[in-house]
């Protein structure tokens, strides 16, 4: 298996490394480069189209080991006492005039995410939520790890026990996770949620609330002997217990679809690098998809979730909120209505779309840890309805004007109107379907779905 993939970096890696001066330095001494350093990397414009770009990366500490101000990089981690370790990387740049540019596909993914990075630490000060992470990020490439008998591909995750962004190999021939801005964003915005919002929430141990161990089997043993197979966690017992376990991953995964559309304005960022993901998670909805459509109250959820123990139904057409999906459909719900309100904050303040998406953003972050204060009564066996999220919205965006109220109660009004009709589901997880996971071969054998992750 190929550690990264494939077709298009490496045509985005070839062009970089043409675009060069022929009589540059092959070999610069990177171990002594440090400080700000100006490369040339595939960049996102808004809307999510991509071209190569020069970018100046800051702070850096050493550009051969790459870490930085930002983020520091560990290939095939490992955890130990909370945090991953793991071999340093060791980069490869070519010198041209004052340009670094990457000279391999690890070195390229590397400087990409370095970026990126850079850029959401900027957007978390701007939107109030600059002081909830702590940096430099913590970031395991090339990871390692076993899904039934096969290793997992075309992934990314972040572990809110070690405080880390995972990304697995890649072996389509799209975009690669790693230089996806969208599913880089998206994966950032668990690092928010998990510490505003679901640390210690349901229980006290060491692992993401999302449904698989990943924290274990992703770190278990990357660096020594076979990698770990990944094992279900517990289902509990009571059931106002898994209702809110479930919500909470739900409204992760939607916010942080939504913050990957606030970082890059592109509403379909994840079809670039898994397109069967396009139709289930797309934030664009048609006119009369709108007309339809009503949120789910927690009827509607709890209905859901007793039905996600049904792959298919009678029909034989396959349950799109089955299994552990249930929770990405509720995300894919709030994060299309959080994109509608955005326009209408957008059309009623007469700002531009990154400006309105911005706003919304900030209220975003006021808004979790009250969610947290709310998610926690289900321990006074009080549920959570997930349309009341929008009633606490209201209250954090600044100087709400009338028609952004109007559109905040109308959803959660026809979200209670029993004779509206059947919700309407979108589903979707950020773990490949089918035709997205890597073909077997000789030695690699097939292995059951999953992804995701606090993904």
């Amino acid at each position: 298996m190929k550690l990264f993939g494939m077709g298009l970096l490496q045509s985005l890696l070839g062009i970089a490394l043409v675009a060069t001066n022929v009589g540059c330095n092959r070999e610069p001494d990177t171990s002594k480069v440090s400080g700000d350093v100006k490369t040339r990397i595939p960049v996102a414009a808004e809307g999510g189209d991509y071209s190569l770009q020069e970018v100046t990366l800051q702070g850096i500490t050493s550009l051969y080991e790459f870490n930085g101000q930002f983020a520091k990089f560990y290939i095939f981690p490992s955890a130990v006492q909370g945090k991953i370790t793991g071999i340093q990387p060791k980069t490869r740049f070519i010198k041209s005039g004052d340009l670094y540019v990457a000279a391999d596909e690890l070195s390229q993914q590397m400087t990409v995410i370095y970026n990126h990075l850079q850029n959401l630490a900027a957007l978390d000060a701007e939107v109030g939520a600059g002081g909830v992470n702590t940096w430099p990020r913590d970031v395991g490439v090339a990871v390692r790890y076993r899904r039934g008998d096969n290793f997992d591909a075309n992934n990314a995750f972040y572990d809110g026990p070690t405080d880390a962004i995972l990304v697995v190999p890649y072996t389509q021939n799209n975009l690669p996770i790693a230089v996806n801005a969208g599913i880089l964003a998206h994966e950032h915005f668990h690092s928010l949620y998990y510490k505003l919002v679901e640390k210690e929430m349901f229980d006290k141990e060491t692992k993401p609330l999302h449904g698989k161990k990943v924290r274990e089997a992703v770190l278990g043993s990357a660096i020594v002997g076979e990698p770990l197979n990944i094992a279900k966690v517990e289902t509990p017992n009571d059931e106002i217990e898994r209702y809110h376990r479930v919500f909470s991953r739900g409204v992760n995964e939607g916010l942080a679809d939504f913050w990957a559309w606030v970082y890059t304005g592109d509403a379909n960022f994840l079809k670039r690098s898994l397109p069967s993901e396009e139709k289930d998670r797309t934030l664009d909805l048609t006119e009369k998809e709108v007309a339809d459509y009503k949120f789910p109250n927690k009827e509607d959820f709890s209905a859901r979730l007793a039905m996600a123990k049904v792959q298919n139904f009678f029909d034989g057409t396959k349950n799109p909120c089955g299994g552990d999906r249930v929770a990405y459909c509720l995300g894919t719900d709030y994060a299309r209505t959080l994109k509608r309100f955005a326009k209408v904050v957008e059309t009623s303040r007469g700002l531009t779309s990154i400006e309105a998406r911005k706003l919304v953003a900030m209220a975003i972050v006021k808004t979790l840890p009250s969610l947290r204060t709310e998610i926690l009564k289900y321990r006074d066996r009080k549920y959570f309805s997930p349309e009341h999220f929008f009633t606490m919205l209201k209250s954090s965006v600044d100087g709400i004007h009338s028609d952004e109220k109007d559109f905040l109660d109308e959803i959660v009004n026809k979200s209670n109107d029993t004779d509206h009709g059947k919700v309407k589901a979108a589903p979707a997880s950020l773990r490949p379907s089918e035709e997205d996971r890597p073909k077997p071969s000789a030695t690699i054998k097939p292995f059951p779905v999953a992804v995701g992750g606090e993904s």
